[in-house]
């Protein structure tokens, strides 16, 4: 017994170096074949790149979703004059802290008498991110903000019937850079929007998101929003005085999620070495043939060339400090 097992090993162990020959056979007469046809190794390369750039695409299909949209409860402050809040760089700007050391907080959507408020003593406020301890990254590449203002229906019709469908609106955005520390004003504007509104098919006049503000980079941590309204449509009427038109206030915050920020990120430190080596070893592979040089060479540096500067560029990477 055990000399046939011997031999069933040996028979084995031939079969298996038999075979590992001539598989070095047909790959070396592959790979000869393949040289003598003249496919050098920068189509191979070429080949590679393109394997990878399909790799790459697939990570990027079935990976963590992109952007993200938040829904940010707009609150409502009663204080004495406004306006002087957003226009007056020396005053600080509200939050719910502030609201109530100069004022006080009031629910929109549940106060009877909105109609007794006039609009130069009511702010709205709203922080980015609405939850305390929350933060934004500075790996983030943008941050977009719009505004949802949902108004009486009745008020609605007359104002489009009467081609009145704008708002008039004080903005300003600050920033801190810890959870306790005071706002700085970044920017602050007069704009003015205009109201694009469709019927829904339980009759309710619906208008759409109207854009507030965009940042191309985010480089604090925290923003604020104060807003205040100096005109609305019909403000002269008893019944839609003051905050009687106004229903509910709302912003809407589209931002990259972590998840996609952190693997963008790493493929892009990942990325660029690879591609700057490969670009100096197609260069140092090319400059002993500059006389073989065509298309498909130059075509190929070109194309590593775009890829290393697309990886590298300083601005997807981490955000700069301008706004």
């Amino acid at each position: 017994a055990r000399n046939v097992l011997n031999t069933a090993v040996a028979k084995t162990a031939s079969i298996y170096q038999r075979g590992r020959s001539q598989l070095y056979v047909y790959v070396s007469v592959g790979w000869k074949t393949v040289m003598a046809a003249g496919i050098c190794r920068v189509y191979l390369l070429a080949a590679l790149v393109f394997v990878a750039a399909a790799v790459f695409f697939v990570i990027g299909a079935l990976g963590p979703q992109h952007t993200w949209a938040h829904h940010h409860p707009v609150k409502t402050c009663i204080v004495e004059n406004a306006f002087r809040h957003i226009l007056d760089p020396g005053t600080a700007l509200v939050d719910g802290t502030e609201c109530g050391r100069v004022g006080k907080p009031m629910d929109l959507e549940t106060e009877p008498h909105k109609q007794y408020y006039p609009l130069e003593n009511i702010l709205f406020h709203v922080q980015i991110p609405f939850l305390d301890g929350q933060i934004l990254s500075r790996k983030f590449h943008f941050v977009i903000a719009d505004l949802a203002i949902h108004f009486d229906n009745d008020f609605l019709k007359i104002v489009l019937q009467h081609d009145m469908n704008y708002v008039l609106m004080e903005v300003v955005l600050g920033y801190r850079d810890n959870h306790r520390g005071p706002w700085q004003r970044m920017a602050q504007g007069n704009i003015t929007r205009t109201l694009r509104c469709h019927m829904t098919e339980w009759r309710y006049l619906e208008c759409e998101h109207m854009q507030l503000f965009e940042l191309g980079s985010v480089y604090h941590p925290q923003y604020l929003v104060n807003v205040a309204f100096p005109y609305l449509p019909l403000s002269s009427l008893p019944q839609y005085r003051g905050l009687a038109p106004l229903n509910k206030l709302a912003l809407y915050v589209v931002h990259q999620t972590m998840a996609f920020t952190d693997l963008w990120f790493t493929l892009k430190c990942v990325l660029f070495p690879v591609s700057l080596v490969t670009l100096c070893w197609l260069l140092w592979r090319l400059a002993g043939n500059s006389s073989m040089l065509n298309l498909t060479h130059k075509s190929l540096v070109f194309m590593c060339a775009a890829l290393t500067a697309y990886n590298g560029e300083p601005g997807t990477q981490l955000s700069s400090r301008s706004h």
